[in-house]
């Protein structure tokens, strides 16, 4: 709140009980220097939860936030139970992005004081606004309370200036990784203070306009290092297989990238690095699947933002491979030959030439081929620069024919034995004509949130040549968090269809897409994820309200799983649970009402003006308020006039105001 031409919230500001304008204070004190702060209530970065910081050495900033517009504004002021204002958004920008930012809150709470006592007591609360990052409390006084993954409050019924004695003061944790800002919505929330009886509540304590009050707190930051560093892992390809005879990739074979001093490379099999690492990446992949790198500081116990995924395609090797002679089609003649049957040059024979397709033919009924036969250690002494690449011989002592070759593309050469046998024609490639994602069958629902089961897409294909396929696995985009899984396979000779099983929790609502390649052709499955259903809680006051036996029609409406449900028309319900507080409602706090319900319905019934107060205050802490003013029989003023309307309801639809 700005009403001009005051401001709400200032650093550096306090209170003022004899001037128009804000005291002043220091703008960057000592922890201990507001709230009463202690060392344990704080944990710095790097360290234990609790640990605690030194109070009296270490400073935070100062922020004050100012009762002062609420009285300009003439805003509610509390009763019974507190209210709450929106004031201002703090914004902490970082000049290099951090992981896990601890930030520190010291002193929230205090009060006004007036001539005869405190008036009011004031906290300031907060709300953690960045999608994606959550809070985790580490350490603080016991009202110092997190009681969502994105909310700060002062759990004390009565907020004071000390520290454990009503004010609050402690450390959380923002998780996430690679953050370059963090933003706080700033609270105001006020109590009547109920120690002062009698005295009324007033914003300036009964010093008219003469004065400002407020909360004064510090907040601070702590960054731990993190020599993994904020850039991820530069990767060389998106995809790896492996090449017969080895069973295995390497996945540090694509990564191209310098791995920071003191950092590691490390590879997961998700994108949020859970589980183990693994400890030999260069045989990681031994299964087929989707995998992910990131820098590892096992010192700070921090990583990297994770690398494009790799899928990895693992193809079954065979021990040997046979094939026969091919006998038909143009085929070379022999050049040379050796026989031992006299046909060279006999009765115009044309022999060798007639023994097609061989350098080199060989006759014999008694006799052999044999190369040159030496021992190992003969075969050693062999002069390097007498040997030649494709040099043979034959190893007496390890009974094996060996060739003179190389095994590192030329580095280097040595003897080797033949001891695999291999085809040279390469396996025909499965191919398609076309695919088509658009018209794929997809059975079962995807659901934020949600583990997928039974769910997959069919798609079918067109000119398939009946070859063989890899399987895949793919790694969903836009909606994060799923993976498509095809079976190995052959394609059928002509039209058929492929089954991608789909696993995995989406991360949120939207379209899940999935980039299919295969058989030479491409297209986009696409899948839509619902958003997660919630069930509705629902309080009733008074009757004729929802889900009371008074409208059963209705009700049976909202039971029906035709209408809401994972299949129904809405999907983001699941549910309805109906609770009458008519005779509790007085007895509840709204924090309470808040936890409970999600809606409140005032039905055919009179209230209290504390009665209405607390579901006023219910809306303000972000609950929902459906008011019935049924008719002029019932005195609906109370409800009526907390919500700030004035006039009077009356009989009939025409005049209802609701």
């Amino acid at each position: 709140m700005t009403p001009s031409p005051n401001v709400g919230v200032v650093f550096g500001g306090t209170s003022n009980t004899a001037g128009s304008s804000l005291g002043s204070f220091s703008l960057f004190p000592l922890i201990n220097s507001v709230g009463s702060t202690g060392n344990t209530n704080f944990t710095s970065a790097n360290s234990s939860a609790g640990s605690g910081i030194e109070v009296s050495a270490n400073r935070n900033i100062t922020v004050y936030v100012s009762t002062y517009p609420l009285l300009q504004a003439n805003a509610p002021l509390p009763s019974t139970t507190s209210v709450k204002y929106r004031y201002a958004d703090l914004v902490i920008n970082f000049n290099n992005p951090v992981n896990n930012p601890i930030i520190h809150f010291g002193g929230c709470g205090g009060g006004t004081a007036g001539a005869s006592g405190s008036y009011l007591l004031l906290s300031a609360e907060f709300e953690l606004m960045d999608a994606g990052l959550t809070l985790t409390r580490l350490s603080g006084s016991t009202e110092f309370t997190v009681p969502t993954p994105s909310t700060i409050i002062n759990g004390s019924s009565q907020y004071s200036s000390v520290t454990g004695s009503g004010g609050m003061s402690g450390s959380v944790k923002v998780n996430g990784e690679n953050i370059s800002s963090v933003t706080f919505r700033i609270y105001l929330s006020a109590q009547d203070n109920l120690s002062t009886a009698g005295l009324p509540a007033d914003w300036n304590a009964g010093n008219g306009s003469n004065f400002h009050t407020g909360d004064l707190f510090t907040i601070g930051v702590s960054v731990g290092a993190c020599n993994a560093g904020f850039t991820a892992p530069v990767l060389s390809a998106t995809s790896i297989s492996n090449t017969c005879p080895a069973t295995t990739v390497d996945l540090n074979s694509i990564h191209t990238g310098t791995v920071p001093s003191g950092s590691s490379l490390v590879w997961f099999t998700d994108n949020a690095h859970t589980g183990t690492a693994y400890a030999t990446p260069a045989a990681a992949a031994a299964a087929a699947g989707t995998y992910y790198a990131f820098y590892y500081d096992a010192a700070n116990n921090c990583y990297s933002p994770v690398s494009t995924p790799v899928i990895v395609t693992i193809s079954t090797c065979s021990a040997a491979c046979y094939k026969p002679a091919v006998t038909s089609g143009t085929v070379l003649d022999t050049k040379f030959g050796i026989t031992a049957l006299g046909r060279a040059g006999a009765n115009n024979s044309n022999w060798p030439m007639v023994r097609k397709g061989a350098w080199i033919a060989l006759e014999a009924k008694t006799k052999g081929f044999v190369v040159n036969r030496l021992t190992a250690a003969q075969i050693a002494a062999i002069p390097t620069a007498n040997c030649v690449e494709g040099m043979m011989v034959y190893d007496t002592t390890n009974s094996c024919l060996k060739i003179y070759t190389t095994t590192d593309n030329g580095g280097t050469y040595s003897w080797q034995c033949f001891n695999t046998q291999t085809c040279p024609d390469a396996i025909p490639i499965g191919a398609v004509t076309g695919i088509n994602c658009n018209g794929a069958t997809n059975n079962g629902i995807l659901v934020s949130g949600t583990t997928a089961s039974g769910v997959n897409s069919v798609i079918s294909y067109t000119g398939g040549n009946g070859a063989a396929y890899g399987g895949q696995v793919l790694a969903s985009t836009g909606v994060t968090g799923l993976t498509a899984t095809l079976a190995a396979g052959n394609f059928a000779s002509g039209s058929g269809t492929l089954t991608y099983v789909i696993t995995g929790t989406p991360n949120s609502s939207g379209t899940a897409s999935f980039t299919i390649n295969i058989g030479g052709q491409s297209c986009v499955l696409t899948r839509t994820v619902a958003a997660s259903a919630i069930n509705v809680r629902i309080a009733q006051y008074g009757p004729f309200t929802i889900g009371s036996a008074d409208h059963p029609n209705f009700k049976l409406q909202l039971l029906n799983t035709s209408n809401y449900g994972p299949s129904g028309t809405y999907t983001g319900a699941s549910g309805f649970t109906f609770t009458d507080i008519t005779s509790t409602l007085g007895t509840q706090t709204a924090a309470q009402l808040k936890s409970n319900y999600d809606i409140i319905n005032t039905g055919y019934l009179a209230m209290t003006v504390a009665q209405a107060q607390t579901i006023k205050d219910f809306v303000n802490l972000g609950g929902v308020a459906i008011v019935f003013l049924d008719s002029t029989s019932k005195d609906f003023s109370s409800i009526f006039n907390i919500f700030g309307h004035t006039g009077t309801s009356g009989d009939g639809q025409q005049l209802a105001t609701v």
